[in-house]
């Protein structure tokens, strides 16, 4: 219980700094007036970052993919074969990853594009980046039927591929899973919540209304806690 009450304290503090620095740079940057994304001067600059991530992110990922089909094709026994599945798995999460992170660099640079009025051969480049890191993530998903060649894994494509998926896993794999996805589900929750928050400080302290951004936040809130407690309430 100590423990849970210390991360929330650190989360909190944590929000309430990147509150505080979101309105510092909002403030200071003059993104707090009513002047739009295209006059200010870092959009561009921002959108270049992104986009060099994505492309690093999308060349990792290729790189990993064609990594892990060369290494499938090694003949080994024993521990070595152990040892080969570990770093073959390790090698799977890591491109998905990338995949995903890409995809939301991608379209954060889809964002900017519009919002700030850049080039529009930007708008082709974060379209094609954003086309290509999603279908990287559905690669990437099929060779986990080269990761472990033994188990029949439904195809990503599959309506059901969530529910096969659990249901040809063992006790420990998904306990595993289920442990990443309830930190990761409890992550998104804080993390959306000190959003709400800190949109609310940048509406009021600039004068610029956020309370689209915040009741869509509030409404993915309500919607995935009631789903979440729904569903164990019914076991």
């Amino acid at each position: 219980m100590t423990k849970a009450i210390g991360k929330m304290l650190l989360g909190a503090l944590a929000g309430a700094v990147f509150g505080y620095l979101v309105m510092y740079f909002t403030l200071n940057s003059g993104l707090g007036s009513t002047i739009s994304w295209g006059a200010v001067n870092l959009a561009f600059e921002l959108m270049i970052v992104l986009m060099v991530i994505s492309v690093a992110l999308i060349i990792f990922n290729a790189l990993t993919c064609v990594n892990i089909v060369k290494k499938s094709k090694r003949q080994v026994s024993g521990d070595e074969e152990d040892e080969l599945a570990e770093l073959q798995n390790k090698r799977y999460g890591d491109g998905m990853l990338a995949a995903n992170i890409a995809m939301y660099t991608s379209t954060g640079m889809l964002a900017l594009v519009g919002i700030a009025a850049q080039p529009i051969a930007f708008i082709f480049i974060s379209l094609g980046l954003l086309l290509l890191s999603l279908s990287l993530m559905f690669i990437t998903a099929e060779l986990a039927k080269v990761v472990d060649p033994n188990r029949e894994y439904p195809s990503v494509n599959d309506k059901q591929y969530a529910k096969k998926l659990m249901e040809m896993s063992d006790d420990g794999e998904r306990h595993i899973m289920l442990h990443g996805l309830y930190r990761a589900f409890t992550s998104i929750n804080m993390l959306l919540f000190f959003a709400v928050l800190a949109l609310i400080a940048y509406s009021v302290l600039s004068g610029v209304s956020q309370l689209a951004g915040i009741l869509i936040i509030l409404f993915i809130l309500i919607f995935t806690n009631a789903q979440y407690m729904l569903s164990i309430r019914k076991k």
